[in-house]
This record gives structure tokens, C-alpha cells and sequence, in this order.
């Protein structure tokens, strides 16, 4: 396995994040000041509107709304960081945008 970091950068043209979009393994999501929305082994997925999606959480520990999270998971090999996202969906899978 690759230890690769991916970073958010846009692309100047078309404004494309630098993740792949696809399947995501191991996602680990911690709330970055504390709080409920901690995931450990959860899948995720990256879409090309920008949203990563990430479950499955317990019912007692759902990330907050408005909450910022540091989102690391791998796709095909390589680690992702997906540093202070803020929580737009909360429940079992949650969806998070960069803020």
C-alpha cells in the first residue's frame, strides 16, 4: 500500500478537487474540536459534486451539522487527507464538504 497523501488543491481550469472520486476504504473521521462524529474502519464514497459521504456511524455518535471534521481514507492504495470539513448531513452515512 502506498503512503501517498493526497492534499485539496482545484484544479485553476475547472475548479476539480485532486481527489478521485470512487470508493473509499479504512475512513477515519475525527471532530477537530472535540464532540460527537468519530469513525474508525467506516467506507466512504467521493462524488464529482464534491461531497464525501462516510458511514456507517453509530446511532450515539453522530457527527453535528456545521461541525468541521479531518477525514483520512484510502482509495486504491493511496491515503487521502481531507483536512477540516465541515459536516452538511448527519446520520448513519454523513455527508461532509470542504470548507
Amino acid at each position: 500500500m502506498s503512503e501517498t497523501t493526497g492534499t485539496t488543491s482545484r484544479d485553476g481550469d475547472s475548479g476539480a478537487l485532486e481527489f478521485p472520486e470512487g470508493h473509499y476504504t479504512d475512513v477515519r473521521i475525527y471532530p477537530i474540536l472535540g464532540g460527537p462524529g468519530s469513525l474508525s474502519g467506516g467506507t466512504g464514497t467521493f462524488s464529482s459534486f464534491g461531497t464525501f459521504s462516510a458511514g456507517q456511524f453509530s446511532p450515539g455518535d453522530l457527527p453535528r451539522i456545521g461541525d468541521h471534521y479531518n477525514i483520512m481514507a484510502t482509495h486504491e492504495g493511496v491515503n487521502y487527507n481531507f483536512s477540516r470539513w465541515k459536516c452538511t448531513h448527519s446520520g448513519g452515512t454523513s455527508d461532509f464538504r470542504e470548507n
